[in-house]
């Protein structure tokens, strides 16, 4: 790792999907941490390319708290959606109803 980072001419490190959690050793972490640190125009940039366990390796290299986000998409069936909906909607009211102090909203 720490060859790759170092090189001059190293504009761009790129992590494939992993299939399980690698083990980044104190000495890569770091190495990789301040090669983004030092990164400019041409130089700097890391990319994971996958989905929830690359999220949780960059959690653990950079000390980030990134929590993927579920979307609702075609698979979901129309009574769940509608059944969100109004939930969504009740809780809107609950915080209306909470902010409104004395007939004035906040």
């Amino acid at each position: 790792m720490r060859a790759v980072l170092w090189a001059h001419d190293c504009a761009l490190v790129m992590f494939p999907p992993f299939y399980s959690v690698p083990d980044f050793k104190p000495e890569a972490k770091r190495d990789i941490r301040n090669y983004v640190r030092g990164g400019n125009d041409i130089k700097g940039t890391v990319m994971f390319v996958g989905g929830g366990l690359e999220i949780g390796v960059i959690n653990r290299l950079f000390d980030f708290s990134i929590h993927p986000e579920y979307v609702a998409g075609m698979c979901e069936s129309e009574p769940k959606q509608e059944e969100r909906e109004r939930e969504r909607q009740r809780e809107r009211g609950q915080k209306r109803e909470r902010e409104n102090v004395g007939g004035r909203f906040l």
